[in-house]
């Protein structure tokens, strides 16, 4: 082994005499080499496991002519890194406590993950767990917790009448001692309260036992403390109606208990680690998974969750939690779960190693297939130079193990200096990058996000050389599936039709609460008129009954219009859906829309979905076409969506004032909703549906508004590529790949994929809407007809099943 970086480990006394850049170490003073120099430094994980000593970094040696400068240590790291359990320092404690057999196998771990090097095992029963952060049920915050509750539902559904197929969802459950608790009844039952503050849902939970999980904090702490997690169960879908055609799914719940005891009256700590209030109230990840407070934020939090899912699934292989069956396989929902791979392939080898877990367990844990579905690269999960929190999650993940996995921790041969180490980029942990490393296959959400990641490091967030080395491997390891969505639940038929307009009509009403307050300022507002208000249902493709909805639905706004007027814009969040934002901006005097087209676009608000710059820079081209143009003959856009990124917003808000200043005939035809905006309401009503994404790994809302017969206008990236056929079922950009990321920038003429392309295709639709119409509803019926259920045939439920059975999908 070459001599490379070193670290000492030095003894609390000799700290002192070791300040001295003079004087070499003496007693009680070791070297620990590895093969790779870039990852000894990370040893700080060992402080987590035995904090016996303070770790000094020392300057490897450096060639001057033929000469070596001596090791030198220096001064030893922050006291708040490191807090030393005892004064007695035990040099054997740090001693590699695994075999050469095992050491060696979690050197070339990654390797054998990456080129599909491992056999897959006879799967003939599927018992999967989905391991997910979020779910739509429950607790979602895009569309990766739609997936997550939508796959096991459909996998349920098809093997309804088969109990040996099952998929389960592994999920914590949130709480922030409000509309999310967990409540213990005077009789025994829990009862967990969830959703909307003015929609609140509860679900009784079943109560199956406990596990251990220990956790490292270097702020509490300098040894692995035991926290007492609770586990509990639900059935969804499990009501007589739904079970007459499905079978319901189980909810598998972490919780960790507000007692601060555990059930052998020992005190527990961190009792509020899945805690959703962000220290920021105005924070936009407050009440959300992502939220930062006093006791994580969200990358510690998801490293604790994944540590949990692992000893939950030791403890039921070593036979101490008898009431669940461990899984044959276990889909990891995107980074949130990235790092149950890094426990499954590297924690649980080094414990069967050294006897803490039997052979048969470690074995366990050695061949069950592990796949990860890679939602979007553009969140990875990353302690972003955050030294403290990289040392808590490798001392939590790994403990006492720390000093044997981290040095070996090696990747994939031939990787960048920045990639070397399975665990990290650069110097950060890196959740997204150790769960693609270590698993078996990486499930990008469509073939075409697939292809952008092997093409582009832009869009693979410094990811790409990964992707290829799973895609050009021996193996192919990279297995894209577009996902699917529920289209029953969304088709326009009469029952979900009926539904959308009973929501429709609480969503725009006001609360009396809200009413009274306002009479209180001398405010009087006149309620909405929903007397002719009956949503038609046109599954059929009677597009008269969309255009009666059209109409329906914009008399609705042109009332709002109005009442916005007399209300203030600037109110405490929560005081009532559709805010509109410029309502005296605003002019809409149509009374029939039929032959107006209505522009609309629902969801996210933030950087990737393009509004503040594919967008924005579009309508400024489409404006100056159309100066001249009365407004009558113009387009209405309906703007909203769940404000993600605040400066995206104001975007929009300044696009608002200054298309209204410079050209008042579209900028008054731009209805800008503040925050919540219904996308099936607005999909059965506009005529085109916005996706100007910079990025989309899937998208579902180009899904939805095409179910609603609402053609896309969308930018060629990610999964709108494999669900949007140009000039067939909606307009597109042309689709290209980009290996520097120029061909994605907003400004300037010429490239594919800006906003004169963009522009372009929003006049197409325009132009198909006013000179063609014929051939424009001949679109609208093939986007109606378009099925991308999970469970049509061959679809992605067929794909995922052969997936988890042979490790192939085709």
């Amino acid at each position: 082994m070459a001599s490379v970086n070193r670290v000492s480990l030095v003894n609390l006394d000799n700290q002192k005499q070791l300040r001295s850049s003079k004087q070499k170490a003496k007693s009680n003073v070791i070297q620990l080499n590895a093969s790779n120099p870039h990852l000894l430094e990370n040893v700080l994980s060992l402080m987590a496991a035995q904090n016996r000593a303070m770790i000094s970094f020392g300057h490897a040696p450096t060639q001057h002519g033929t000469k070596t400068k001596e090791f030198v240590p220096v001064i030893p790291m922050a006291q708040t890194l490191v807090r030393p359990y005892d004064q007695d320092f035990d040099v054997n404690a740090f001693a590699p406590t695994i075999s050469n057999y095992c050491k060696d196998k979690i050197l070339n771990e990654a390797s054998v993950r990456i080129n599909g090097e491992r056999p897959w095992p006879k799967i003939d029963n599927i018992n999967a767990w989905m391991v997910t952060a979020e779910t739509a049920e429950f607790k979602s915050d895009g569309g990766l917790g739609q997936v997550a509750a939508d796959l096991p539902n459909s996998f349920n559904k098809k093997f309804k009448d088969d109990p040996s197929n099952e998929m389960t969802n592994i999920t914590p459950m949130y709480v922030n001692g409000d509309n999310y608790r967990l409540e213990e009844t005077p009789d025994g039952k829990y009862i967990y309260h969830y959703g909307r503050k003015d929609k609140p849902k509860q679900k009784e939970m079943q109560y199956i036992g406990r596990i251990n999980v220990p956790v490292y904090n270097a702020e509490h702490n300098s040894r692995l403390n035991d926290t007492d997690v609770r586990i509990f169960t639900c059935l969804m879908n499990d009501d007589e109606k739904s079970k007459a055609i499905t079978k319901p799914t189980r909810y598998v719940f972490l919780e960790i208990p507000h007692a601060g005891t555990d059930a052998n009256g020992k005190e527990t700590t961190f009792k509020q680690f899945f805690n959703i209030l962000d220290n920021n109230s105005h924070s936009s990840n407050h009440n959300t998974p992502y939220a930062t407070n006093d006791t994580s934020d969200s990358v510690y939090r998801m490293a604790f969750f994944s540590k949990g899912v692992y000893e939950l699934m030791k403890s039921i292989k070593e036979g101490d939690f008898k009431e669940l069956k461990a899984p044959n396989a276990v889909l990891l929902n995107d980074w949130q779960s990235g790092s149950l791979a890094a426990m499954m392939h590297y924690t649980a080898n080094a414990e069967a190693d050294t006897g803490v877990i039997s052979k048969n367990t470690g074995r366990y844990f050695d061949e069950i297939p592990t796949i990860y579905i890679a939602h979007n690269c553009e969140h990875q999960g990353a302690t972003n130079g955050n030294d403290e929190n990289r040392t808590n999650i490798f001392g939590t993940l790994f403990g006492s193990y720390g000093v044997d996995i981290i040095p070996r921790a090696k990747s994939w041969d031939n990787a960048f200096k920045e990639d070397r180490c399975s665990l990290m980029r650069y110097y950060d942990f890196n959740s997204a990058k150790t769960g693609m490393t270590l698993v078996d296959r990486v499930v990008p959400v469509s073939e075409y996000y697939a292809e952008e990641l092997i093409h582009s490091n832009e869009k693979a967030r410094g990811l790409m050389h990964l992707m290829k080395a799973r895609k050009f491997g021996p193996g192919n390891t990279l297995t894209p599936i577009t996902n699917g969505y529920s289209k029953s639940m969304i088709v326009p038929n009469k029952s979900n039709m009926d539904q959308l307009t009973n929501r429709t009509i609480d969503d725009f009403t006001l609360q009396p609460a809200y009413i009274e307050k306002l009479k209180s300022q001398g405010i009087n507002v006149p309620p909405m008129d929903f007397s002719n208000f009956k949503l038609l249902p046109f599954d059929d493709g009677n597009m008269q009954n969309k255009i009666k909805n059209k109409n329906m639905t914009m008399d609705l706004f042109k009332q709002l219009i109005q009442r916005e007027r007399m209300l203030p814009y600037k109110e405490e969040s929560g005081s009532r859906l559709y805010m509109m934002y410029g309502a005296d901006k605003t002019e809409i005097s149509e009374t029939d829309f039929s032959n107006t087209p209505v522009i609309a676009y629902s969801g996210r608000v933030d950087y990737q979905k393009g509004l503040d710059t594919i967008l924005k820079e579009a309508l400024w081209k489409f404006a100056e076409h159309n100066k001249k143009t009365p407004p009558e003959k113009l387009p209405i856009f309906i703007i909203g969506g769940s404000i993600s990124n605040k400066s995206t917003y104001d975007e929009l808000k300044n696009l608002k004032d200054y298309m209204t200043k410079f050209y008042p005939n579209v900028g008054k035809r731009i209805i800008l909703i503040n925050g919540y905006l219904n996308t099936n309401l607005v999909a059965s009503a506009s005529d085109l549906f916005l996706v100007p994404s910079v990025f989309e790994p899937c998208g579902l809302t180009q899904m939805e508004a095409m179910a609603k017969g609402s053609l896309p206008i969308a930018t060629s990236t990610g999964g709108l590529v494999n669900t949007i056929q140009d000039g067939k079922d909606g307009f597109r950009t042309k689709a290209f790949f980009d290996e520097t990321g120029d061909k994605n920038l907003i400004y300037g003429g010429g490239f594919d994929n800006n906003y004169d392309a963009y522009c372009d295709a929003l006049e197409r639709g325009l132009d198909k809407f006013y000179n063609n119409h014929d051939g424009f509803e001949e679109m609208q019926q093939q986007a109606l007809k378009n099925d991308f259920s999970w469970d049509v045939p061959g679809g992605a439920l067929d794909k995922y099943i052969k997936l988890i059975k042979t490790g192939q999908t085709n």
